[in-house]
């Protein structure tokens, strides 16, 4: 083989997939799949508050003191009142993270998990916060059951 038949990398004004970003024949393509996805984002976005609200209506009323039927009313407030900025900054979010991914800028990132630090000593926590982490626990698993499918497709 001579020198002529080796395959280069791109030269540094040669435009590359990279560098030109999303190519025209796929342009089409891309902002199909943003629609569908927006769009199939939207609606199971509706589901898992609604399926949230209807949690957190259950875990009040099965509660027997008024101070945590009043905790998990004013969350179920919470939530409602801060709904819009949710779904609006999630579907920013998603539609940024495509746009990065087309133009090549996506990086895989690790997971923000933290070590558990050996100087923090572990405390006994009060029977009503453990009540309370307990059926937030269980609503959150029974969301991520109910809407598996839909986050999996996702």
């Amino acid at each position: 083989m001579t020198d002529k038949e080796i395959p280069k990398g791109p030269k540094a004004n040669e435009p590359t997939l990279a560098r030109r970003g999303i190519q025209p024949r796929l342009g089409e393509l891309a902002l199909s799949c943003r629609k569908l996805l927006m769009n199939n984002l939207a609606e199971n976005l509706t589901e898992v508050f609604n399926w949230a609200d209807s949690a957190l209506l259950e875990a009040s009323s099965a509660q027997h003191t008024p101070n945590a039927q009043a905790l998990f009313y004013d969350a179920r407030s919470r939530i409602r009142d801060l709904r819009n900025k949710i779904e609006h900054d999630y579907h920013q979010k998603i539609s940024h993270n495509f746009t990065e991914f087309f133009e090549a800028k996506a990086r895989i990132k690790a997971p923000g998990a933290q070590a558990p630090s050996e100087e923090q000593p572990l405390t006994l926590i009060e029977p009503d916060v453990y009540e309370e982490n307990m059926h937030i626990t269980n609503m959150v698993n029974r969301v991520s059951t109910a809407s598996a499918p839909h986050l999996y497709a996702l």
